[in-house]
């Protein structure tokens, strides 16, 4: 009877700890985004380190000063545009960004989702280089998600944002 219970409590005690692990926070995510291997430009893994370090510094830098509001989709848009036109470097990279529907890999239906246009920056190095602005911006405090979110290639558009 004691070592049942004992069992039980900890079976317990791993379902909760599972419970913290999967309502974590919730991620940016790349997989499948844009192929394997090769390495980022010097600027990108110096956004990586900055998201990390000094992300507050990183928004500042790319003129985003405020939290965004609205659908988790809406904060990403408000936070890539935000960049895109308050930056002159941002917007050399990029044209700007869209919210949209669009074919989700592996889904059927047109969903909501965020269009990128790329400007003078390649696909790969474009999509860590965003994922590294929304990575800094949750790191600020400014960029509160209820859900993950994912980079992907749509069939019209080749770069979108989905929620997961």
């Amino acid at each position: 009877m004691l070592a049942e219970e004992s069992e039980q409590e900890t079976s317990g005690a791993d379902s909760t700890k599972k419970d913290t692990i999967q309502t974590g926070q919730p991620k940016i995510l790349t997989k499948g985004a844009f192929g394997s291997g090769g390495r980022s430009k010097a600027f990108v893994a110096d956004a990586k380190a900055r998201a990390e370090s000094d992300p507050r510094g990183l928004m500042k830098d790319l003129g985003i000063t405020a939290a965004s509001t609205g659908n988790d989709l809406e904060k990403v848009l408000r936070i890539l545009n935000g960049a895109i036109h308050s930056n002159s470097l941002m917007s050399q990279g990029y044209m700007g960004a869209a919210l949209r529907e669009d074919e989700i890999p592996g889904k059927k239906d047109k969903r909501p989702v965020v269009t990128i246009k790329m400007n003078a920056l390649d696909r790969k190095n474009g999509i860590r280089f965003l994922a590294h602005t929304l990575t800094a911006a949750q790191n600020a405090g400014l960029l509160d998600l209820k859900r993950s979110v994912q980079f992907a290639q749509g069939s019209s558009y080749p770069v979108i944002i989905h929620t997961t």
